[in-house]
């Protein structure tokens, strides 16, 4: 749409295709959506330009696969998209020495 308006973009110096990007906007959508947390979160946790990278492979998967292949490969569980899980165990780290 853009491009058929203004043209083709020069910006940034890493090309991603179309349909890769669409691809990571709804996982991260996804993921944001089923573990309700911010999309925020979801980013800092799963950086962009290493799932871009996965889209070959996984974007004929079920988003529920591509999930657990990315936690099991960078340490993840389902708590660190939790808000109260992380919070829990940011205070059980503050006040373990209180308990």
């Amino acid at each position: 749409m853009l491009s058929s308006q203004f043209g083709e973009s020069d910006y940034g110096k890493d090309k991603y295709p179309s349909e890769a990007m669409f691809w990571l906007g709804y996982i991260y959508r996804y993921i944001s959506y089923t573990r309700e947390c911010p999309t925020k979160l979801v980013l800092k946790l799963l950086p962009a330009k290493t799932l871009i990278k996965d889209y070959y492979v996984y974007h004929t998967q079920d988003e529920e696969w591509c999930l657990r292949s990315w936690c099991e490969r960078f340490g993840l569980s389902n708590d660190d998209f939790d808000k109260k899980a992380r919070l829990k165990r940011l205070l059980l780290a503050r006040y373990a020495s209180f308990l």
